[in-house]
């Protein structure tokens, strides 16, 4: 996955973002059992710059082709991390989505509006963020 895709990835979540204080805790396993606790994960795992998170999120294809790429999953991992949660634009993002989540009618709105770019696979909830770097 390269940093431009990453950069249109969290560009297109942003666009339909935009306008509880408890840090984000990863969901055992992969993906959600909802498209809202997706889109939730998905939201914390921006304002908490929380891989672990980011990484649950990752559609099945998604950890596949990153693996590939990188040789492992811990370096996946790293990558993701570097690629979506190390620039200097996540800090101004980190503090909105802080924000949207301690709002509670723009954290509905928020939800609403990321749960719609959710994949289903296997009965779990996941983004596909390569494909949505390609929009």
């Amino acid at each position: 996955m390269k940093k431009s895709l990453a950069v249109a990835c969290l560009s297109a979540l942003m666009l339909f973002v935009c306008s509880a204080d408890l840090k984000a805790t990863p969901i055992p396993g992969n993906g959600y059992p909802t498209a809202e606790a997706a889109a939730e994960a998905f939201i914390k795992s921006l304002a908490y710059k929380n891989v672990d998170i980011l990484w649950s999120l990752c559609a099945p294809g998604n950890k596949n082709q990153m693996i590939k790429e990188t040789g492992s999953a811990a370096a996946a991992k790293a990558d993701l991390r570097k690629k979506m949660l190390s620039d200097d634009d996540t800090e101004a993002m980190s503090a909105k989505m802080q924000q949207i989540l301690k709002n509670p009618v723009m954290k509905d709105n928020a939800i609403n509006r990321v749960k719609q770019l959710t994949i289903r696979v296997n009965g779990r909830y996941y983004f596909d963020f390569i494909k949505l770097g390609q929009k």
